[in-house]
């Protein structure tokens, strides 16, 4: 599994992240980290991860991403839907770069009407902060592991955003703990269309940031 960053500010996370030799799972972690300034596309044998600051490189890389994919799909886990002028979702859709139907926003919990009107009125596939709290983890991932599996190829974006503000600077009032995001990571990352990771985060939270890539480890697909 390919570590793609560009930052000089990640090294120590990566070298953290080489420090560890197995999952939770058990499963041996042989990350292959590269830095590399812009878009490196990855193969039809290896998954990849791209870890980045902040969402600006994300239209970028999911435009690479869908290159030559049938039926592109995309999880957006982030406290909010990012579907603001200007905002990364925002531009996905109005470009058409990936289908309504094939984009999952899982764990928003801060939106305006504007954005929670445009989401029912489309019909898209949406499971709030509210939905996981009463549905249960459980029964919300398989809900979505069961949309995803429709895809030839799937890009997962996690923005640290999604976590609780009292865990992370950077994350809002009524957020994810760590643990359970680690859960849901666990089970999305067995999907057999998945391509790609990205995470958005600081490097400044570097324990975090090891925790959450060791855990979405995957061998070869």
């Amino acid at each position: 599994m390919r570590l793609i960053y560009g930052a000089e500010a990640f090294e120590g996370i990566v070298h953290d992240l080489l420090g560890h030799d197995i999952t939770e799972n058990g499963i041996i972690i042989k990350f292959q980290p590269t830095r590399k300034e812009g878009i490196i596309l990855g193969d039809d044998d290896q998954r990849t991860v791209f870890l980045n600051s902040s969402l600006n490189h994300g239209l970028t890389q999911v435009k690479h991403f869908v290159i030559d994919k049938k039926r592109p799909g995309m999880i957006c886990i982030s406290a909010n839907p990012l579907l603001k002028k200007g905002e990364l979702m925002n531009q996905i859709l109005l470009n058409q770069i990936i289908p309504l139907k094939n984009v999952i926003f899982l764990g928003s919990h801060e939106y305006s009407k504007p954005e929670l009107d445009f989401l029912n009125n489309n019909k898209l596939h949406f499971f709030p902060m509210h939905e996981i709290a009463s549905e249960g983890y459980h029964e919300v991932c398989e809900s979505v592991m069961s949309i995803s599996k429709r895809f030839t190829d799937l890009y997962i974006l996690i923005d640290s955003s999604i976590l609780d503000q009292s865990i992370l600077h950077a994350g809002r009032p009524g957020g994810l703990m760590p643990r359970e995001l680690v859960f849901i990571l666990q089970r999305l990352k067995h999907l057999k269309p998945l391509d790609t990771f990205e995470l958005v985060i600081s490097p400044a939270a570097r324990d975090l940031a090891v925790k959450i890539l060791s855990q979405i480890y995957v061998d070869k697909k």
